[in-house]
């Protein structure tokens, strides 16, 4: 959505994401994995509240976006109704989640304690490192230039 511009973030973007950077991710579950004691189950995130506006900008800068547009719930969760039926009676597969929006305007977070009291799970990548570590990636798959200009 963001390589066609049409990325919209929702209600001014006071949503809360909570995201793990894959290395987190993996560390994390080594960790379950190796451990001998039967434990709860945990979150792994990267422990950080972030709203929708910080995350997305960074791929917003990777992709040479100046503004993210946002615009009220209601209007994006009804457009997105009208656009998941009208992909339902063409009978092509819906890529829009109306749900989705409702995520990505909840306020809530995961937390981590349970992760770090059992396991001794701290996440290690930070949120900017692991952006500039995924540019590089899009960068090396050629998805994106070094310009910061999506390729189709």
């Amino acid at each position: 959505m963001m390589k066609r511009g049409i990325l919209t973030l929702v209600n001014g973007d006071r949503g809360i994401l909570n995201h793990v950077y894959i290395d987190n991710l993996v560390d994390g579950i080594l960790l379950a994995v190796c451990n001998k004691k039967t434990g709860p189950a945990f979150n792994l995130t990267d422990n950080r509240t972030t709203t929708c506006r910080d995350f997305f900008e960074y791929y917003g800068r990777m992709l040479g976006r100046r503004r993210l547009r946002s615009a009220p719930y209601t209007l994006v969760k009804t457009g997105f109704h009208i656009l998941a039926g009208f992909q339902r009676l063409t009978g092509n597969e819906s890529w829009v989640l109306p749900d989705s929006i409702s995520y990505l305007t909840r306020r809530g977070t995961y937390s981590i304690a349970k992760a770090r009291e059992f396991l001794e799970f701290e996440p290690q990548v930070d949120l900017s490192v692991g952006m500039r570590r995924t540019e590089q990636w899009l960068i090396a798959e050629g998805l994106i230039s070094v310009s910061g200009s999506a390729k189709s």
